[in-house]
């Protein structure tokens, strides 16, 4: 068993060069040697840590076969694994037999949240709170978005005062569209098919913690979620691609990430699920996302929950 010795320069490069912190791949390479370890007593088998850079992977799961092309150590020049399925069914029961907690996003997966309130509709209204503060002229690009997430982010280049008043804002706007959101089909019934297995579920999501309570009380699902791990903060860095929501979530169940798989519709979850260490599963309603989500490094690509929940054992 040869890893990266987590204490080598090479380590820290290639964690810096995937644009997730300094310290994030030696943690995961210290996280798989946690369990390997056991292994390094049994006669023929040893553990050892290298230095070198290598990009060249194979890995072999069952029937099927995903690997990882060479290629240059740069910024941005990274070719994730590419499933060789997707909605296969064996490849999903596969993956749900190693599952200890399901995470799930929100906005996707279980409704759509500004299905009843234009998303654009809210970003002018955020607009509207940086200019009396201020800042009547944002770029515009932020000021023609349709993602409130994007006038965040600017805000909080502009100051913690402004980030703070905007994601206030944001949130109300969020909790205000859960009466209109509309539930994604199958999504409620993953959420309920997961808990009656007895293993731990959680709402790992950008969107506000407030509007997803909101949404869980509206449909009696409280009781079938665990934890939701979401936005508390108006720090957009805490955000997914950022694993932190993920790690938040898994640190408090107490489970390693290798025992984790986290279902998200964005290329931006499926970075978050990579750099937490977790299992990932795409969700796709068109077939441009799809493609996106399998480049990503997706594990595998569905097209409805009702799939996912079909495997559910």
């Amino acid at each position: 068993m040869l890893l990266g010795d987590p204490a080598s320069p090479e380590v820290t490069r290639r964690s810096v060069d995937e644009g997730i912190g300094k310290a994030t791949i030696a943690a995961k390479v210290r996280n798989a040697l946690s369990f390997y370890r056991p292994l390094d007593s049994i006669p023929g088998i040893e553990i050892r840590c290298h230095g070198t850079t290598l990009y060249n992977s194979i890995y072999r799961f069952d029937a099927e076969v995903r690997s990882t092309e060479p290629h240059p150590c740069h910024r941005h020049s990274v070719h994730p694994m590419t499933p060789a399925t997707t909605e296969d069914p064996t490849t999903l029961r596969h993956i749900l037999a190693r599952t200890t907690a399901l995470l799930l996003d929100f906005d996707g997966p279980i409704c759509s949240v500004f299905a009843g309130l234009a998303a654009h509709t809210v970003v002018t209204q955020l607009c509207l709170v940086l200019a009396d503060g201020g800042h009547g002229d944002p770029p515009i690009e932020i000021e023609k978005s349709d993602d409130p997430f994007e006038v965040l982010a600017y805000a909080a280049g502009l100051g913690d005062d402004e980030a703070r008043y905007v994601n206030a804002a944001f949130t109300a706007h969020e909790v205000e569209a859960i009466a209109t959101a509309e539930p994604t089909p199958g999504g409620h019934d993953l959420i309920r098919a997961w808990s009656a297995t007895g293993r731990p579920l959680v709402i790992v999501s950008n969107n506000s913690t407030i509007a997803i309570h909101a949404y869980l009380d509206l449909h009696d699902l409280r009781t079938h979620v665990t934890r939701v791990s979401a936005r508390t903060s108006p720090d957009p860095a805490l955000l997914k691609p950022h694993p932190h929501l993920l790690t938040t979530a898994l640190t408090a169940l107490n489970i390693a990430p290798a025992a984790a798989t986290f279902v998200g519709d964005s290329v931006t979850d499926i970075q978050a699920a990579r750099a937490a260490g977790t299992m990932s599963i795409g969700y796709a309603d068109k077939p441009r996302k799809r493609t996106e989500l399998i480049t990503a490094g997706a594990d595998t690509v569905i097209s409805t929950p009702t799939i996912l929940t079909e495997q559910i054992t």
